[in-house]
Parts: C-alpha cells; structure tokens; sequence
C-alpha cells in the first residue's frame, strides 16, 4: 500500500512552523480592546470568542517535504519579484483569527456596543501588525500556514495511486501576492506549483461572516440595509483587486448572534478554499499547462505564417 505522505505531513509541519504572536500578546489584544470600548461606551455585553488557530503559525513555504528544488527556487524569485508586506500579512491573519459572536441584542444600544467592538478590534489590530512585521521580513519569507493545510486537506483525502497516476504528487503550493486572482498553477518543466493569493482565505472569510451577518440580522436592519452593505463589502473587494494596502482598510463590522453561525463562516471558507485546490490539480491532472503552452505555441506559428504571407503578397504588383 503506497503511503500517504500527506496525513503524515499534516502532523509534522508544525515543526516547520513558528507563531505569529504569543498567547500573552494574544489576550493583551482582547484586553486592549475590551478597554477602548468600554472607555468609549461603558460596560455592555461581553461577545464569545472564537480563534481560528491556523492562523497563528507562518512558515516558509520552501522549507517543507514535498518540494522540489526548482520549486523552491521559483518561490524565492518570485517573492523576490512580488513580495508580499508583512504587515499586510500579519493584519490579515490576525483579523480572520478573531472571530466575536455576541448574545442576541436586547437593544440597539447593545447593537452598536458590538459594532464598536469590532471596529476597535481592527484599530488594534492594525497597530499590532506593524508592530510585529519587522520580525517577518526577508530572507525568512515566512507566510501564513492556511495555504499549506488546505493543499494537505485535500491531498490527504485523494487515493493514493490517483496521486501517483496523475502525478500529483510532484506538486507543491505556496502563497504570493497578486492582484485580481484567487489562484494559479505554474508548470515548472513538469513540476507544478500552485500559487494562492496571500490574502484569499482572510478575504473570503470576512466576506462569509458579512453574508451570513447580512442575513441573519434582516429583522434588525433598517431601509438602508443593502446600501450599507454595498459600502460594507467595497474596501474588501477593492484589496483583492488592486494595490490598497490592508492595513488602511477600514472593515465593516460583521456581528454575528450565535456562536454556530461563527463556525458556519470558519467552515465555508475551508471548503471553499480547498474547492480552489481542487479545481488546479484538477488542470495539473487533465494537463492543461501543457496543453495550453502547445496552443500558445500553435498560435504563434500560424501568425508568424501569416505574416510571412502578408509581406510575400505585398511585393506582388
């Protein structure tokens, strides 16, 4: 029976691994903005807590089993090229590592209380960020570790000999910063990597948890509700396609009632974000890389032919 390296590596990574912030600082940033609120507001209701712990380890993607030297060494050019701000990356992280879920409001005072919560909570940790990003710049390349667990998920649950047939198992994943895409898969001269935008899970997480606040809070919202949520929603997309920097968003707040729809949020992103796993191994099986190099490279022929005809005809009287 061929083994499956994946399971393995999902218990051994962590010794690859290192944290972003320490419990201490941990409870220091629920402390920090406990107090700012209740400075701003008085004392209201306190919310559960909910961590998403994927979150609070960074690697460097190059360092794992599995990966090549040719995919290594692309890793670095590439981050070298476009590397990815470790405040953007810290800011993030640490934003879809708190998760808040509040008990039922029994007024719109504790309506805005939770709002305040949240908007206190991204000040706070915006000022964390920067402060902890000269510990993350290069040459570590340290990156968030979710990228490498949703490529283990996957992997971990595909048979064996599928793996080996379709030559998955060459290939590896790391996380880069690009605009306007969820995620690529490079060729590599037969050894594929998939690149997963740095900012993906944090993104579609907020956007989870702004949905499924949207809907659940229909009977509490007023006549602007869909506007509000048009705002709500832009400075999120506005990162995913351009180059505003994270820190200098400004979320909106996303109360969420029971602590069943913050679970909700955690495991939709998971399954979508291994859906997009799925969908580039999917090319690496059905060859698609390749297949596509060889139409770029038809393409280009017949153009070549073409022009050549152009200028042979041109000479004819």
């Amino acid at each position: 029976m061929i083994e499956n390296h994946y399971q393995r590596w999902m218990g051994t990574d962590n010794d690859h691994c290192l944290p972003v912030i320490d419990p201490q600082r941990l409870n220091a940033i629920l402390a920090k903005t406990a107090a700012r609120v209740i400075q701003g507001l008085g004392q209201g209701p306190f919310p559960k807590v909910i961590l998403d712990l994927e979150h609070l380890q960074v690697a460097n993607y190059g360092s794992f089993e599995g990966v090549s030297n040719r995919q290594r060494q692309f890793m670095a050019q590439f981050h070298s090229r476009e590397p990815i701000r470790p405040d953007e990356m810290i800011f993030l992280a640490l934003r879809s590592l708190f998760q808040f879920t509040w008990p039922e409001p029994q007024s719109e005072d504790d309506i805005r209380y939770a709002a305040a919560y949240d908007h206190v909570l991204n000040q706070v940790l915006v000022d964390t960020a920067l402060d902890l990003a000269g510990q993350f710049r290069e040459p570590d390349a340290l990156l968030s570790y979710w990228g490498r667990l949703s490529f283990l998920r996957v992997m971990a649950e595909l048979p064996s000999d599928n793996v080996e047939r379709f030559g998955l198992d060459r290939v590896a994943c790391t996380l880069v910063k690009r605009a306007k895409f969820n995620a690529t898969t490079f060729t590599l001269e037969n050894e594929p990597l998939i690149g997963m935008n740095y900012a993906l899970e944090p993104v579609l997480k907020h956007l989870n948890r702004y949905l499924i606040h949207f809907f659940c809070t229909r009977q509490m919202a007023g006549p602007k509700r869909l506007s509000r949520a048009w705002e709500g929603m832009v400075p999120t997309v506005l990162h995913f396609w351009s180059d505003v920097v994270a820190t200098r968003l400004t979320l909106a707040s996303t109360i969420l009632y029971e602590e069943e729809m913050g679970l909700l949020a955690h495991r939709l992103t998971a399954e979508q974000l291994d859906f997009i796993v799925m969908h580039e191994l999917g090319h690496v099986a059905l060859d698609h890389p390749v297949r596509l190099k060889s139409e770029y490279a038809l393409a280009r022929d017949v153009t070549n032919d073409e022009s050549l005809l152009g200028s042979v005809s041109s000479t004819e009287p």
